[in-house]
């Protein structure tokens, strides 16, 4: 692949192979489309990055957006015109390379797509689309980021062109009238299932009649894109760029996170280590000394590592939590609490990573399960004020159905049965499996049921 976006929950990698010339495409959709056996591509370095950049600032937001929003952003971002004067944006050629702006789009013998030899490049989508059958709205949709169509959506990929046409329609068609609408169903699909119930409240149309309405758009694209001035003091100035070697430890943060991100965790291991053998005792360098060698199975090596890194003040969240359940797991096995509970000291060791853990994005939902964990065993039972670092783990990963379910239980055992009611309501609404769905309904059940006004 020429570039990939390499990700966790906690950090982020851009990584652009350079020396990638050419892309041989594959993709069924696109071959069946132009007759031919396969496609190659000329790879565009400066466009990937865009792409990537894009992707990677989607990632860094809580709940992420749907793959194909993210998708239909990236391709819009693609296309983007920018010059020493101006940045158009969302601008769609028609087939001839003129501006559309309500023209037409011109006759099927001017349909480039109409030919194999028209795919040369990533394009447009009413040039990739004019000829093509679109996706059901409920396939498309339900399309996630770690399906192959999403996973490989260069070369004028199906899926992917559509996502370019039904977000461009929604934030550039129609007189601007569904782009509130857009934004109001990307928001819902974070805390609700999709349906086409859900996308008829938020359009006013169903599917049938959505589609019907991209054809249309495909054959007469009115637009209204946008255009930016660039004036002399938004450009960067090159002379106050100043370039340096990168230093051991830079080396081995970088190269060695982006590895470790890959899943090579040996590489990543070496990378790290070279950059401690080196003499560099950077924090983020130890916690990647942790995370690999913890991995591999040697804990000792591991727990030194991460407590060097903790000491330090490491910026990475998951350190902190790691730190917080590998106190809880010996105080668990020696509880100096009565019935095998841990007692105010024990309990306070382990929140104390918590609460460092929280003050570096992002936030992370190990450090809430420790922390719910930490305070189901405790032998003094919490009150409802020492629960608010885990209210805010709860209202931060309401999908999150063990960290829910565990919250709900937690308030039901000090008896908070309205917030644990509350919390269980939640965690059924955004509950996906129907295993998880029946233990809320079985906990709510089991509460008392509220007194009588």
């Amino acid at each position: 692949m020429p570039s990939r976006l390499l990700r966790d929950r906690e950090a982020l990698a851009i990584a652009v192979n350079l020396a990638a010339e050419r892309l041989l495409i594959d993709d069924a959709s696109t071959l069946s489309a132009t007759g031919a056996t396969s496609v190659e591509l000329d790879v565009d370095h400066a466009q990937l990055l865009s792409r990537e950049y894009i992707f990677s600032l989607l990632n860094q937001t809580e709940t992420r957006p749907p793959a194909w929003m993210a998708e239909g952003l990236a391709q819009i971002v693609m296309d983007a015109e920018v010059t020493d004067r101006w940045l158009i944006y969302g601008k769609i050629d028609t087939f001839k390379g003129s501006a559309t702006g309500g023209s037409g789009t011109g006759t099927d013998d001017t349909d480039a797509s109409a030919n194999s030899t028209a795919i040369v490049g990533e394009q447009p989508f009413n040039v990739v689309l004019r000829h093509r059958k679109l996706l059901p709205l409920g396939e498309f949709f339900a399309t996630t980021a770690d399906s192959p169509a999403a996973r490989t959506p260069l070369g004028n990929n199906l899926w992917a062109k559509q996502a370019y046409l039904f977000v461009h329609f929604c934030l550039f068609g129609e007189n601007l009238r569904h782009r509130d609408a857009l934004v109001q169903f990307v928001g819902r699909l974070g805390r609700e299932s999709l349906s086409e119930a859900l996308f008829r409240d938020c359009f006013k149309v169903g599917y049938a009649q959505m589609e019907e309405e991209l054809r249309a758009y495909l054959r007469f694209l009115k637009h209204r894109y946008q255009t930016y001035d660039i004036k002399p003091g938004d450009r960067f100035d090159p002379k106050s760029i100043e370039l340096a070697d990168a230093s051991p430890t830079q080396i081995g943060v970088l190269l060695g996170d982006a590895q470790r991100l890959a899943g090579n965790l040996p590489a990543a291991a070496q990378t790290y280590r070279d950059a401690y053998l080196r003499g560099s005792r950077d924090p983020a360098l130890l916690a990647g000394l942790a995370a690999t060698e913890a991995a591999a199975g040697h804990a000792d090596r591991a727990a030194k590592f991460l407590d060097a890194a903790c000491a330090a003040h490491v910026a990475r969240p998951s350190a902190h939590a790691t730190l917080a359940r590998r106190r809880l797991d010996a105080a668990l096995a020696h509880p100096a609490g009565p019935d095998g509970k841990l007692d105010p000291a024990q309990l306070a060791a382990v929140l104390a990573p918590v609460f460092e853990a929280r003050q570096y994005p992002p936030l992370i939902p190990e450090t809430y399960h420790v922390t719910a964990d930490a305070w189901a065993a405790s032998a003094a039972p919490p009150k409802v004020p020492n629960l608010a670092v885990l209210d805010e783990g709860l209202k931060a990963f309401p999908r999150d159905s063990a960290l829910v379910l565990q919250g709900a239980r937690l308030y039901a055992s000090i008896g908070a049965y309205d917030i644990a009611a509350a919390i269980a309501r939640m965690g059924a609404r955004f509950a996906v499996d129907a295993g998880a769905k029946r233990e809320f309904e079985q906990l709510l059940a089991a509460l008392p049921a509220p007194p009588a006004r």
